[in-house]
């Protein structure tokens, strides 16, 4: 288990001054507070304006389910991060969220979390590959598979696996045209079919349109991993 101490309620574990930056280097590892952020090249957090990261030690609600209590929040959002994010825990923040955990982002410029899984078999940490394409302005770790990457199972339509790594489901419509579009809002991938095979796509975020037979369109984010 990585040791880290835990800071008081609603601190900045770091503060960048208006005017100076903070370098990452390929390779280096930032820990705040027992969360390591390990860039795959040189990372700068700028201080163009002054840029704090906060830690609150109180979980956020979400899906009705609360996760661990070390929130992590980011004034100017980590949009462009490829690396690696280390999220260590102990049993006092664990907040009745087993092992099985999962890292949780969230987007400030959609007011979104989603759900990236725990890529490391241990205990105590929640480990994943971000490949630049996420936004983060909230990070913390909750509940496994109590987060869909976007879910809009109310409209009685559901995509899954979500994260996918091979064959994507649609299920919810007899017919639908399917349209699936990268981070860029490229078109990568048109289907009529419920089984979108999606293994030959790069990893990182897209864009689901499902569109049925009136022409009325449901929208989904998926992640390719």
């Amino acid at each position: 288990m990585f040791p880290f101490v835990l800071i008081a309620q609603d601190s900045f574990p770091i503060t960048i001054a208006s005017g100076n930056s903070l370098v990452i280097s390929q390779g280096a590892t930032l820990n705040i507070a027992g969360t390591e952020l390990i860039p795959d090249s040189d990372y700068i957090l700028s201080g163009d304006n002054t840029n704090q990261i906060s830690l609150t030690n109180s979980p956020e609600t979400v899906n009705n389910t609360e996760t661990m209590s070390k929130v992590f929040g980011f004034q100017e959002a980590l949009t462009t991060f490829s690396g690696v994010v280390v999220f260590n825990y102990d049993e006092s923040i664990m907040n009745d969220v087993s092992h099985n955990a999962a890292l949780y982002i969230f987007d400030d410029t959609t007011s979104t979390w989603s759900e990236y899984p725990d890529q490391d078999s241990d205990d105590f940490t929640v480990t994943y590959g971000f490949d630049g394409t996420v936004p983060m302005s909230k990070l913390t770790a909750g509940a496994e598979n109590n987060l869909s990457i976007d879910d809009n199972s109310n409209f009685g339509i559901s995509v899954f696996p979500n994260p996918v790594s091979t064959n994507l489901s649609i299920s919810g419509f007899e017919s639908s045209t399917n349209y699936l579009y990268n981070i860029l809002g490229q078109l990568v991938l048109t289907s009529n079919s419920k089984n979108i095979n999606v293994s030959n796509l790069e990893k990182g975020l897209y864009f689901l349109i499902v569109e049925d037979t009136n022409k009325n369109k449901t929208n989904f984010k998926i992640l390719k991993k």
